[in-house]
């Protein structure tokens, strides 16, 4: 397995605060940049790497560390949340692939995001 680079983290948090700061404001053209041909599988790919990496991340780290990952799953749950909000296009593609798909993924965020009056709105 390849060794990202330790910077990694907070390096994707920054890309996807980005994203999603540019997603605020001029929501339809991000999402028709995004949702174009020519980026879609990337974006799949993107999103659905860096659930399963958070997913890892969140369960191999100790308490100290899980900041950082939740700041990154926080900007990916905020980027998929606007790359699908009200286009079925982008929605359907939560559903491609193998299992477990990119929808089933949202579905097995930490539980901490269901429970947590201050992490929930991320939902």
């Amino acid at each position: 397995a390849a060794i990202l680079p330790t910077n990694f983290i907070k390096f994707a948090t920054d890309l996807l605060r980005a994203m999603n700061a540019f997603a605020c404001f001029d929501l339809t053209t991000a999402q028709e940049a995004m949702g174009s041909t020519e980026l879609k599988v990337e974006v799949y790919h993107l999103v659905s790497f860096l659930l399963s990496f958070c997913d890892h991340q969140w369960n191999a780290a100790d308490m100290n560390d899980k900041e950082d990952v939740q700041m990154l799953l926080e900007q990916v749950l905020y980027l998929t949340a606007n790359f699908c909000q009200m286009n079925s296009s982008n929605q359907d593609m939560m559903r491609w692939g193998k299992t477990p798909n990119i929808l089933q993924k949202l579905c097995s965020v930490p539980f901490v995001f269901f429970v947590d009056p201050e992490l929930r709105p991320v939902l």
